[in-house]
């Protein structure tokens, strides 16, 4: 049998020195684990910045307001995330990222990136947005999303069609079936992408709180409806957006407290104060819930006074766009409630329409004028499509929105 070699005076003199040291750890500050989130009332921001084209200075500086704002959140509270696709010499293609902005705690600002997209990846593609919000909601649960989109559009048009309707016009109609609805710009060297509207809604792949569009002429029945069962609210402009945008240094304050009346209006305001063309702005908050009321309606109106809509004179109609421009031809947004009003409906119809369209409009504004183009004198919160002013291929293009499958606007021949 082997002896044993334990050394009894070792064994104490070792369970002294653990002794104290576990008593010198205990005399130690606790280290304070850190907060969870609140996942059943946590809120998630997604900026979708979408500036592989000639607003990326611009955008770029929104997303530096949004992330050193007073309105960014903890890293244990409500989440901010900003997808982000810097363009680099020539548009060639580049990576594109995904960040988080928090505040640290001694208050400081900062940003951790989460994903980096290849070269290859189209920021202008749906599938690179059903990416970006399903990663959103596996990394974050939470209570609720909300989604703000920052780039160019063009509402409802075709791809390509507000820069040279004349391309399309008078052409064989059935390319109509190639073309895609414009939203977002992704310049790639020689290459323009967007996303069509359908698409962008049907790769939507869960129930967002809010879409706000920090784009132009976003504003339109034919875009809410689209997006209906995919939002409960809609912000957007009728018009244009001047290049400054939306104020990105109050945003994240105003959204994650669900303060988007409150959101609008400090948007308006500040372009209300402002002097000469730069007082210039349209804006309102969507309900969502109120369009198929409000489709049901129209529908009625629009099959019983087709001529008389086909008829209207757009010259006595409200419209957004501008004229005088290097573009070719003019464009196709014209006030939703100016062109019920013009299409002969009787008192009745009008009470029930009006009734319908407060129930969708929770806040609107606009400036008197646009930019030294035009007048705004009536402004009901949408703009829409006016049949007597746009093409055979336009026509055609437009019975494919849902809005129109709705409502009949422009009837099936």
């Amino acid at each position: 049998m082997r002896h044993s070699r334990y050394n009894h005076t070792s064994a104490h003199l070792t369970a002294a020195s653990i002794l104290l040291c576990l008593t010198l750890l205990g005399c130690q500050e606790k280290v304070q684990p850190e907060p969870q989130p609140d996942i059943e009332n946590r809120k998630v921001l997604i900026l979708y910045s979408d500036g592989h084209n000639n607003l990326n200075t611009s955008l770029k500086q929104d997303i530096r307001e949004l992330i050193n704002s007073e309105g960014i959140p903890q890293k244990h509270g409500d989440v901010v995330l900003v997808y982000t696709h810097p363009t680099v010499s020539g548009y060639s293609p580049s990576k594109s990222y995904l960040l988080r902005a928090y505040r640290r705690a001694d208050n400081t600002c900062c940003t951790d990136t989460l994903l980096t997209f290849p070269e290859e990846i189209v920021s202008a593609d749906t599938r690179t947005l059903y990416s970006v919000l399903l990663y959103a909601r596996s990394a974050f649960p939470a209570k609720e999303y909300g989604l703000v989109v920052s780039s160019h559009g063009t509402g409802y048009l075709p791809y390509g069609y507000y820069s040279n309707s004349d391309k399309y016009e008078g052409e064989d109609l059935t390319i109509f079936s190639t073309a895609k609805r414009s939203i977002g710009c992704d310049v790639e060297k020689d290459k323009i992408y967007e996303m069509d509207i359908r698409d962008f809604a049907e790769d939507i792949p869960y129930k967002l709180k809010y879409i706000v569009f920090d784009a132009c002429l976003m504003g339109g029945i034919e875009v809410a409806y689209q997006l209906r069962d995919k939002t409960d609210y809609i912000i957007a402009s009728q018009t244009e957006i001047l290049s400054d945008g939306m104020d990105y240094t109050t945003m994240a304050d105003y959204l994650l407290k669900s303060d988007y009346t409150g959101f609008c209006e400090n948007y308006f305001n500040f372009y209300n104060n402002r002097t000469g063309t730069y007082q210039s702005a349209t804006i309102s908050l969507i309900d969502c819930s109120g369009l198929a009321s409000l489709a049901e309606i129209c529908k009625g109106i629009f099959i019983k006074y087709q001529a008389a809509i086909a008829a209207i004179d757009k010259k006595q109609i409200q419209r957004y766009y501008r004229t005088g421009l290097s573009i070719p031809t003019p464009h196709f947004f014209y006030d939703f409630k100016d062109i019920v009003s013009h299409s002969g409906c009787d008192d009745f119809e009008i009470t029930d329409f009006n009734n319908a369209l407060d129930e969708c409009i929770i806040y609107k504004a606009a400036t008197k004028n646009f930019m030294g183009s035009f007048a705004i004198e009536r402004h009901s919160g949408l703009s829409m499509f006016l049949p007597c002013d746009g093409g055979d291929y336009l026509k055609t293009y437009y019975r494919t929105l849902d809005w129109n499958k709705a409502t009949g606007l422009v009837p099936t021949e």
